[in-house]
């Protein structure tokens, strides 16, 4: 085989290489232990939003939605994330805290604390103007 041949699937092994440690490291891949969700279909989500799961940074990748039920997060283009990234239905019952924050030096972020895991997500504050109904009783 020569380099023009290997090197197509070694871009595609490296890139799903690299989706496999960013939902390992980020917490991603243990938060869709308990709150992989199939009814992504459901949800109206805003696009392209900045902010984290963990310790890494999903700028323009996240897909969010408040919802009755709890915080929706996908991430996308779903070709690019879907494999590793399943999307996320994450109860409000489940959530311990919600706290306004500086993200970065440009942006605001409500940061959530999970009552069962020590990832914490970030989502811009502009992302979600729903949330605030559950502000009062999670802050």
């Amino acid at each position: 085989m020569t380099l023009t041949m290997i090197l197509p699937i070694l871009i595609v092994a490296w890139w799903l290489a690299a989706q496999l440690l960013f939902s390992l490291i980020s917490g991603w891949s243990s938060l869709a232990s308990d709150y992989r969700c199939d009814r992504s279909k459901e949800f109206q989500c805003k696009g392209h939003v900045a902010g984290g799961v963990g310790i890494l940074n999903y700028n323009s990748c996240l897909w969010v939605a408040v919802t009755e039920e709890g915080l929706y997060l996908k991430t996308g283009p779903r070709f690019f994330f879907g494999l590793f990234h399943p999307p996320l239905l994450i109860p409000w019952s489940n959530i311990s805290r919600i706290r306004e924050c500086d993200f970065w030096v440009l942006n605001r972020v409500f940061e959530f604390e999970l009552k069962d895991s020590r990832t914490k997500i970030s989502i811009e504050t502009t992302a979600i103007p729903g949330v605030h109904r559950y502000l009062a009783e999670k802050s």
